[in-house]
C-alpha cells in the first residue's frame, strides 16, 4: 500500500520547474531589449521658425500663421507645408534607442561632428526650443543619430531624419 502516491505529482513538479525556468528566462531577456524614450520635448505647434544648415546649404523659414510658412533664407517662393508638417511630426515622435558615444573624438565615426552633420534649429519667436545635429546611420538607412548642440552624447534614434531635414532649398519649395 506504500505505492498509493499520486502518479501525477512528478508531472506537476516538472511543470512547475519548467514554468519557473521560463519566467526566469523571460526576465533575463527583457534586460537586453532596447529601451526607447522620446528625445525631443516640445509641442510642434510652438515652433515658429526652422533653420537647417549643412556644409553646402542653408535654409530657414518662419511661420506666418497657423498653416502658412514663408522662406527667410533663401527666398525661394512658397514652402511645401506637407514637408514642414512631416518634419515636425517626426521630431515629436522621435525615440532614442541607445547611446552611440559620448566621446567627441568619435563624432566623425558617426558623421555627427559640427562640420559634417546637418544642424537643425527650432525656435519659438526669439527663444530656441532645440538645436541639434543629425546624421544617417551607415548600417541602417531607416535609423540615424542625434546630438544636441551643447552636449556630447550621441543618441541612436528610431528614424533617419536627414531625408526630412534637408538644407537644400528646392526640397522645401511647393
Amino acid at each position: 500500500m506504500a505505492n498509493n502516491k499520486n502518479p501525477w505529482i512528478k508531472y506537476v513538479v516538472f511543470l512547475a520547474i519548467a514554468i519557473v525556468l521560463l519566467v526566469i528566462s523571460h526576465l533575463k531577456n527583457n534586460q537586453f531589449k532596447q529601451k526607447r524614450s522620446k528625445v525631443l520635448d516640445f509641442n510642434k505647434n510652438d515652433v515658429t521658425e526652422i533653420s537647417i544648415y549643412s556644409s553646402s546649404d542653408t535654409v530657414s523659414f518662419k511661420q506666418l500663421n497657423d498653416s502658412t510658412w514663408s522662406p527667410v533664407e533663401p527666398d525661394t517662393g512658397d514652402i511645401a507645408e506637407r514637408n514642414v508638417n512631416r518634419l515636425l511630426s517626426s521630431l515629436t515622435e522621435l525615440e532614442q534607442t541607445g547611446t552611440a558615444t559620448e566621446n567627441p573624438d568619435n563624432f566623425s565615426t558617426y558623421s555627427i561632428s559640427d562640420s559634417i552633420a546637418t544642424r537643425v534649429d527650432l525656435k519659438k519667436g526669439a527663444n530656441t526650443l532645440a538645436s541639434f545635429y543629425i546624421a544617417s546611420s551607415r548600417s541602417s538607412y531607416k535609423r540615424g543619430y542625434l546630438r544636441f548642440s551643447d552636449k556630447n552624447k550621441v543618441y541612436r534614434v528610431s528614424q533617419n531624419l536627414t531625408r526630412l531635414a534637408q538644407a537644400r532649398p528646392d526640397y522645401w519649395q511647393e
